[in-house]
């Protein structure tokens, strides 16, 4: 009879800890803002209260974040929009576009 293989434990799972942020409260929240037909500027956070933050507090926080980083976003967007005029003599990159297919 031929001896068993021997079976090797690849890992050993240890006793679990509690994380540090067990029982803190978190928020998170996302906002998308769609501009045009294939323009969109996403963004999204979330976190954990600070020590002493109220739930207002921190959701407050969370949504200021979000707010600050979409009109960053935004304002991107829309310095590139400019940049993309004057780049064409004053014509919306869609009429550019349009022109150069034939038909």
């Amino acid at each position: 009879m031929a001896p068993r293989p021997t079976i090797e434990v690849a890992h050993e799972d240890g006793e679990a800890t509690p994380s540090p942020e067990a029982g803190r409260g978190w928020a998170f929240s996302q906002l998308v803002f769609n501009p045009g037909s294939f323009e969109s500027v996403r963004a999204g956070f979330a976190s954990y209260a600070r020590e002493g933050e109220t739930e207002r507090d921190l959701r407050a926080r969370v949504h200021s974040t979000v707010l600050a980083d979409v009109e960053r976003q935004v304002m991107a967007l829309r310095a590139l929009h400019a940049k993309l005029r004057d780049l064409d003599a004053g014509e919306s990159f869609g009429e550019v576009m349009a022109k150069s297919r034939p038909g």
